[in-house]
């Protein structure tokens, strides 16, 4: 679908977990080389197994990973949810363009 629709970037969602315990999906450029999308990429790997976060460096043109201090349990994700299950619970029912029949397609004529 992506060739099909004009904007659109190929991206990995990484699944992650803030401190409170709830979710969320980042997506990461997945075909841009720039500093932004490969420091994004690595710091999203490392959040895996570590608390940390990015901090944009502007004038490197990339992030900076902070990790957090004095920290030692790791990022816990969940277990009971399949991953096509998360992205109905992030995107709705309908909100993924999966098809040339979904509606958005055909509103933008590219049926």
């Amino acid at each position: 679908m992506v060739k099909s629709l004009d904007g659109v970037s190929l991206c990995t969602l990484f699944l992650g977990v803030h401190r409170d315990g709830s979710y969320f999906l980042w997506p990461v450029n997945t075909t841009s080389s720039d500093g932004y999308s490969r420091s994004a990429r690595q710091i999203a790997i490392a959040a895996m197994k570590q608390w940390c976060r990015l901090v944009c460096n502007r004038a490197a043109s990339e992030y900076i990973k902070r990790v957090a201090p004095n920290c030692e349990d790791v990022p816990v994700f969940p277990e009971d949810k399949t991953f096509p299950e998360l992205l109905a619970l992030a995107f709705g029912e309908g909100h993924i363009i999966d098809s040339h029949e979904h509606p958005i397609v055909k509103e933008m004529w590219l049926q």
